[in-house]
């Protein structure tokens, strides 16, 4: 048991280190709204991901009780076809791209010129290409709109032009981003429930740290009733956080009610489930841009990003089987992003 409890907190460290190797190395190269809508899918994937899985139990109406639950959650969420964006942004040109920009003006100074006033500057260009999840034969451009600039009394005008960046889509074989993480539940003082998710903080190889922890507060209100309803209804409230070095800082919260209907004995029951939360997630992103505006120098500039996921709320649906203390949940979440989540454990 202890062996398979390692290897799944491995496999969620190795999955969202992967992914975030991966990202950094993209997003180095862009910056503004196209670099906003390059992650978008999977901020909001990774959001749908977190908020997964918490409800396939709720706690007894009873004042002083005993229930324990430790599951095994695997979340994905599918990216819902977000494989290309094209936005309007503020961009500055390397050396080497204002160079392929200008051309040959037919006189090296006018050239020098052109592109040294190119790089001391931003432009308004259009950015488009592959998000995160689309095709990895397919490249971000960044699309020089054209300009006229005047040199010794000469007027030089700079035709459209498409940069080509180093930047692909890396997750197209990806219908769904997958997420897994250990949770434990714990009951009952006055009809609430507590909930746990946590993983050791664990040294990622140039990355940094990795930490995960998620809590969360399940209140059956019919401990407070004088008539007995006839489903199981509970006010439920979760967040979590999860970081890796500088790198990515992610955070889900969500809230909302339940209900579910046992049938069944004790030991060898069907529980059936649905809910209606209210949900939001963050994602934030901290990298280094580094632009070249000479043949000899380089210069490094610090990029926050903090990025909001598209879904608002969501509709889950599902049921949970026990036997004995084995205890298996499946369920559906219908949302922006529509996830499932397949829970494995034990309740006692």
């Amino acid at each position: 048991m202890k062996r398979k409890i390692v290897f799944l907190i491995l496999l969620v460290v190795c999955s969202v280190s992967l992914i975030a190797g991966d990202l950094e190395e993209a997003i180095t190269e862009l910056v503004g709204k196209g670099a906003e809508a390059y992650v978008s899918p999977i901020v909001s994937a990774f959001g749908a991901d977190l908020n997964s899985g918490w409800i396939q139990s709720g706690p007894k109406a009873k004042i002083l009780g005993f229930t324990a639950e430790l599951s095994f959650i695997v979340m994905a969420t599918s990216f819902s076809g977000n494989d290309d964006f094209d936005v309007n942004s503020e961009y500055n040109f390397s050396y080497d791209q204002a160079a392929a920009i200008v051309g040959d003006t037919g006189n090296t100074d006018a050239n020098n010129y052109l592109i040294n006033l190119i790089t001391s500057q931003d432009f308004t260009v259009e950015m488009f290409g592959p998000t995160i999840t689309g095709s990895s034969q397919d490249s971000v451009r960044v699309r020089f709109l054209g300009d006229t600039f005047s040199y010794n009394g000469a007027t030089y005008t700079v035709d459209e032009y498409d940069v080509v960046l180093p930047v692909t889509g890396f997750l197209e074989d990806l219908p769904a981003l997958p997420l897994f993480t250990p949770q434990l539940k714990v009951g009952t003082i006055y009809g609430t429930e507590v909930g746990l998710r946590y993983l050791p903080t664990y040294e990622i190889p140039d990355l940094g740290k990795f930490s995960y922890l998620g809590f969360g507060l399940q209140h059956n209100p019919q401990v407070w009733l004088p008539v007995k309803l006839p489903v199981d209804l509970a006010l439920a409230f979760y967040t979590q956080s999860m970081e890796l070095g500088d790198i990515v800082t992610a955070t889900a919260t969500s809230y909302g009610l339940t209900a579910k209907k046992t049938f069944g004995p004790k030991m060898f029951n069907v529980t059936p489930y649905a809910g209606l939360m209210m949900e939001g997630s963050t994602m934030k992103l901290e990298y280094d841009f580094e632009r070249e505006v000479s043949p000899t120098e380089t210069i490094s500039e610090k990029i926050k990003l903090e990025l909001e996921g598209e879904n608002s709320t969501r509709i889950i649906l599902g049921s949970s089987f026990k036997l004995g203390f084995v205890k298996l949940n499946l369920d559906y979440n219908i949302a922006k992003y529509n996830s499932a989540s397949v829970g494995f454990g034990f309740a006692f």
